[in-house]
């Protein structure tokens, strides 16, 4: 009994040693060069799997690979995403950013070695990842852009450098931002069957720091059957019923049916959902008029929209960061 007990001691201390050596290994996995919190969180997200047991980083890589890469023997062509290698993590041969987590000082050969790598650029449409994305603290991170993807949560609470949020038809339910540089703060939910979107800019493609932050946000039901009802602050106080506005820091809303209060740059908003009503029969004749399709009243803004995606998307391949230049133009 005594030889059995030792031998069950024995195990029981091997086990908490060799936990104790994946602790140390997860924390000095970082590679040499990148900032540690930019480097956990992300590949964190890219180990995410889905329901098919697909991780986002085969995604993304899938993704890449699809846009950039073309001959195995083209030293410029993408390979493949490689979890352990966070240069892999997105293209780098180019001007601008790529799909991916983009870090600064990046190609290799442009890196002097002089201080940390940091993530400055993630753009994630239309690769279908899925989970929650905590960037929080991202210090570097100035453009992030998510569309047509199912992320569920964003959280770039700490990341003061932010410059321009883009998050279109996706399936987040919350999205928490705070700006201690600039002291601009939100956070939006969703209560309900539906999602929560936004664009935010702030000085992106002009260079000036003075400019105010442009604010458009939106609610989408997750589908026909539910309707909006309404943007409550966290007293549970009405704010709008409209599901897309605009509005700029410390101006009122622009809105051509009137003013939503001004909350200058501190928003803490939920979108509220309900089923939708089901219709009266009647024997009236049937309308001559086409049906209005059920969903959120856009007043307007859909162009808006349009022309904010134009702007991030078209100007996502112009230099995000200066100092970035493509391999050819290095040699």
């Amino acid at each position: 009994m005594k030889k059995f007990m030792s031998t069950l001691l024995c195990a029981a201390m091997a086990a908490v040693m060799m936990f104790s050596a994946n602790i140390v290994s997860a924390s000095s996995a970082v590679p040499e060069g990148y900032a540690e919190t930019d480097y956990v969180k992300a590949r964190t997200f890219l180990e995410t799997k889905d329901e098919n047991g697909v991780t986002n980083g085969e995604k993304v890589g899938a993704k890449l690979l699809e846009c950039f890469g073309s001959d195995e023997d083209d030293e410029y062509s993408y390979k493949r995403l490689d979890i352990d290698d966070p240069a892999t993590w997105a293209y780098y041969y180019m001007e601008g950013s790529s799909e991916g987590f983009n870090w600064n000082k990046m190609p290799s050969e442009l890196y002097d070695g002089e201080g940390e790598r940091s993530i400055d650029a993630i753009m994630l449409d239309g690769d279908g990842v899925v989970g929650n994305l905590d960037a929080s603290g991202m210090k570097e991170l100035y453009f992030l852009s998510i569309t047509d993807n199912s992320v569920s949560s964003l959280n770039v609470e700490g990341c003061d450098n932010l410059r321009c949020l883009f998050v279109r038809d996706t399936l987040i339910k919350s999205i928490k931002w705070n700006d201690a540089k600039d002291d601009v703060s939100i956070v939006l939910n969703s209560d309900g069957e539906g999602y929560v979107e936004i664009y935010a800019n702030h000085s992106y493609g002009t260079g000036d720091e003075e400019a105010p932050y442009t604010w458009m946000i939106d609610a989408r039901p997750a589908d026909e059957s539910k309707v909006f009802v309404g943007w409550y602050d966290e007293n549970g106080k009405l704010v709008s019923d409209k599901a897309c506005y605009e509005f700029y820091t410390n101006t009122a809303l622009i809105d051509p049916d009137g003013c939503m209060p001004p909350y200058g740059e501190h928003l803490n908003l939920t979108a509220r959902f309900e089923k939708a009503s089901e219709p009266a029969v009647t024997d009236a004749p049937a309308a001559t008029t086409a049906p209005v399709t059920p969903g959120v009243p856009r007043t307007g803004s859909e162009s808006i929209w349009i022309i904010g995606a134009v702007v991030i998307l078209g100007g996502v391949f112009a230099a995000v960061m200066a100092g970035r230049k493509s391999k050819a133009d290095a040699k």
